[in-house]
C-alpha cells in the first residue's frame, strides 16, 4: 500500500501514516489506529481511501455517531 486517505465529514482529507496511523495485519485485516491521535472526533461520515500499486484504488465510507458536530452537520441539524 502507497497511499492511505481519511477523509472527514468537514470533507478535509488526511494522509494517514503507516504504522503511527494504520496497519494491514493480514490480506484481509486493516487496521486503523485511533491511539495517538483522534482521527474520528467528529461525528459524521467518514470515507477510507488506499491506493497501491498494481491495483484499484479502493475506498470504503463509514459513519461515527459520537463526538463533536462539524460544520456540515451542524447546519443539518
Amino acid at each position: 500500500m502507497e497511499l492511505v486517505n481519511l477523509k472527514t465529514p468537514n470533507g478535509d482529507i488526511e494522509e494517514l501514516q503507516k504504522f503511527d496511523d494504520w496497519y494491514l495485519l493480514s490480506q484481509d485485516l486493516f487496521v486503523l489506529y485511533n491511539d495517538k491521535t483522534d482521527h474520528l472526533a467528529t461525528k459524521g461520515k467518514y470515507t477510507l481511501t488506499i491506493y497501491a500499486n498494481g491495483f484499484q484504488t479502493f475506498s470504503k465510507s463509514f459513519g461515527v455517531t459520537s463526538g463533536e458536530a462539524s460544520g456540515e452537520n451542524a447546519k443539518s441539524a
